[in-house]
């Protein structure tokens, strides 16, 4: 009798689990990579002594950079959770779904809402960190940090002539008398801004992420087959067909045109400030870095485009549209295609996959059932 039981699902389960784990250990190898960059000594351009854009004070941070990626990597991941926790997979669910199909569903959810977050952080993070040291761009306190050796200038000009004017030399970072290392490099990572860069992935990938679960997002016609969007429809034993033909009414009107604007309506304001007060703190953690004269203007905005970039493909990449998504993440990717999909494969969902293996399963109940009856009628 054993001998007969499906095994196909333990294979695809194992595989995909693997395959799943194997993202994660990607990720986490690019974060020690970045680590291991953002310790390297980085590229110092010349500098003029008579800037006044890297003549400011120094005054150290508002908010630190281990106070930065906690509230851009900690805090979100726990509202993540608890978002997942409370309110997936909703007021769709059948009651005679069973419990553990429904814990599958959150489970499955919260992965991928917290995979999309560590995608956003850690490649945003990976390359800010490279093009820190590689463009060795001064901050606004370099001076400050610098303690040039002004008595002894000449010695380290490298670009303008020993007679020209002040302004017109430049010198190398040699002329600095700092002996905290570590203070004098950070004074030449200006660009892009780390504080502003990982606010934005991480904080603006949680407004998104608020928004598909909290249904926040400009009033628009959903489309008109209910089952789409429940969580899970093949229960639900419901169906709304589509409308794609509009009568003309006796008067002449169109009662589908008429009834638009009843389709749909703005969410309530309390939820809207939910979903904005992770983005006005990434922008909060944004500004304390101009007034702590740690960066100028083009570093912020430039960190924190590409922020919300990587925020914006990572929410996208495990998630439906906000607008159209009812909430939801994309499915698994199926057995066959767990590491690669191959060339003249439209994406990770193959033909084969859990319908191959529903259909399996399928048959051995099948073979199981005639077997049992057949035992029943020869007992007989």
């Amino acid at each position: 009798m054993t001998d007969i039981m499906p095994t196909s699902n333990i294979h695809f389960s194992v595989k995909l689990s693997i395959s799943y784990a194997f993202d994660w250990v990607v990720l986490i190898i690019a974060l020690v990579v970045s680590v291991v960059v953002g310790n390297l000594t980085p590229n110092k351009r010349a500098f003029s002594l008579v800037n006044p854009y890297i003549s400011y004070p120094f005054k150290g941070d508002t908010i630190s950079i281990a106070s930065a990626a906690i509230l851009s990597l900690i805090v979100p991941a726990v509202i993540i959770a608890g978002v997942v926790l409370v309110f997936v997979p909703g007021g769709t669910v059948p009651k005679n779904t069973p419990r553990t199909l429904i814990w599958r569903r959150k489970i499955w959810e919260l992965h991928v809402g917290l995979l999309g977050l560590a995608l956003s952080f850690v490649s945003t993070f990976f390359f800010v960190q490279c093009m820190k040291n590689l463009l060795g761009k001064p901050r606004p306190n370099m001076l400050s940090r610098c303690e040039p050796d002004v008595a002894n200038a000449m010695k380290y000009l490298v670009a303008g002539y020993a007679n020209s004017l002040a302004d017109g030399r430049l010198y190398s970072a040699d002329i600095c008398q700092q002996r905290d290392s570590a203070k004098l490099n950070e004074g030449f990572r200006a660009f892009p801004s780390g504080h502003s860069s990982i606010s934005a992935a991480g904080l603006v990938y949680l407004t998104l992420f608020l928004a598909s679960k909290l249904a926040v997002n400009i009033p628009f016609v959903p489309p008109s087959m209910k089952w789409r969007h429940e969580a899970f429809p093949s229960r639900s034993g419901e169906y709304e067909p589509s409308r794609s033909s509009s009568p003309m009414t006796d008067n002449g009107r169109d009662p589908q045109i008429q009834s638009q604007r009843r389709q749909a309506a703005g969410a309530p304001l309390y939820l809207l400030v939910l979903v904005i007060v992770p983005f006005a703190l990434a922008v909060y953690i944004n500004c304390s870095r101009w007034f702590d004269y740690e960066h100028d203007g083009f570093d912020i905005i430039f960190a924190f485009l590409m922020g919300t970039v990587a925020a914006y493909y990572s929410f996208r990449f495990y998630h439906l549209p906000i607008a159209g998504g009812a909430g939801w993440a994309w499915r698994p990717r199926t057995h066959d295609r767990a590491f690669w999909a191959g060339v003249g494969k439209l994406g990770y969902v193959g033909n084969t996959g859990e319908n191959h293996h529903a259909a399996a399963a399928a048959t051995d109940r099948t073979q199981f059932s005639i077997l049992a009856s057949r035992g029943r009628i020869t007992a007989s």
